[in-house]
């Protein structure tokens, strides 16, 4: 698990910012650097810190989960103060978008997803055990490389799609 956390945090800067910089530029405003580069930056020094002791425990885990709840609240919070968009445009906006959703459509797509997730999850961790148990190389080896980049594959196929939208903010808050 710890391989795969730490291979999928290289492989989401390394594949996915990358590839998705290579392809197009990508701005980086300062607000971004400011703000939730550094939770980012925060994070990482706390899971350091944390994994010092050799493991990373209930208590550890609950610490992480109050820092994304803190972090996303957060991030909305900002997002809401600084949007130049009043109250009755996001109202509107909002009233939009209830016309164009349907339920069942989304919350069938959203179940799809993820049941198509957990079997390439539950095929891509079988297929890894078989790896290491064929080669001898290390679970923490394959999984901070294949399942890290195996991982990463969401991220970057909506990376690639916002890139080819030209929704920069989406492509950056999802790396973030």
């Amino acid at each position: 698990t710890l391989g795969n956390i730490l291979g999928s945090n290289v492989a989401n800067i390394g594949l996915v910012l990358g590839l998705s910089a290579a392809l197009a530029a990508l701005p980086a405003p300062r607000r971004l650097v400011k703000r939730e580069i550094a939770f980012l930056l925060a994070a990482t020094a706390v899971f350091y810190i944390l994994s010092w002791r050799g493991r990373i425990d209930r208590v550890d885990g609950i610490l992480l989960l109050a820092g994304l709840v803190w972090f996303s609240a957060s991030v909305i919070r900002w997002t809401l103060r600084d949007s130049h968009v009043t109250a009755e445009a996001r109202r509107e906006t909002f009233r939009e978008y209830r016309k164009r959703f349907d339920l069942g459509r989304d919350l069938g797509l959203v179940l799809l997803g993820s049941g198509g997730l957990v079997l390439g999850g539950y095929l891509l961790v079988r297929a890894v055990v078989g790896l290491t148990q064929a080669t001898g190389v290390s679970e923490i080896v394959l999984s901070a490389t294949i399942v890290a980049v195996g991982g990463s594959l969401p991220e970057l196929a909506t990376s690639l799609v916002a890139s080819r939208r030209q929704r920069n903010q989406l492509l950056l808050g999802n790396l973030v």
